[in-house]
């Protein structure tokens, strides 16, 4: 992967489930970074280009026939907005906060090992991974209460709740598995709580000189 040009660059993405709160967290991040005197780029996935828009269209409003298909239209997107968004943002030493990343693959794609969408990410991004991922873990029940209350849903999150158990199950082993980089962050809390539990992550940051 082409090394960034700015020491100061930090990429954080956050995941967790429809519901989780962690749209409305990374606002909160994005505000926090701001008031600290940091340039901040708020992108996610799928969707952070104008390729990636209309591949949103596709995986989440109509839905791939098959889910090869759509493992390789996210990982399209994902290689567009690597080279697009991310990267070009990392070398001028900004913040980039992304809505969705590769651990989102992992946990929504379980007809396939962990092993192969390693590969398909790593060819995807050129090797590039968050320097900190925060997951926002809450049971599926409060997530699909959250829902509720909303009146739009897409194809994907809108499968079973076995479907969504297992995103859930995956998700908790990618964290174990990479604990240096994914933080758990507990979500069914109020939504100021949550917010301190993140912000007390990125101070860490800050304090480490990012």
């Amino acid at each position: 992967m082409e090394k960034r040009v700015a020491h100061n660059s930090l990429f954080i993405s956050f995941e967790g489930i429809d519901g989780c709160g962690k749209s409305t967290q990374l606002l909160k991040a994005a505000r926090f970074f701001r008031d600290n005197g940091f340039e901040v780029v708020e992108t996610k996935e799928p969707g952070g280009t104008m390729i990636g828009k209309h591949l949103r269209s596709l995986l989440l409003e109509e839905g791939a026939k098959i889910q090869r298909s759509e493992v390789l239209m996210f990982m399209l997107d994902r290689s567009e907005h690597v080279r697009q968004v991310i990267m070009p943002a990392l070398k001028q030493g900004k913040i980039v906060l992304c809505d969705r990343f590769i651990d989102s693959t992992l946990a929504y794609q379980h007809d396939y090992s962990f092993e192969i969408l390693d590969a398909l990410n790593e060819f995807a991004t050129g090797g590039l991974k968050p320097d900190l991922t925060l997951y926002f873990d809450v049971p599926l029940e409060v997530a699909l209460h959250r829902r509720r209350q909303r009146s739009e849903t897409d194809k994907i999150e809108s499968r079973s709740n076995f479907y969504m158990e297992t995103v859930l199950a995956r998700y908790l082993k990618a964290s174990i598995r990479d604990p240096q980089r994914i933080k758990i962050i507990p979500a069914q809390q109020s939504i100021d709580q949550v917010t301190k539990a993140m912000e007390a992550q990125l101070r860490g940051l800050i304090a480490s000189g990012l």
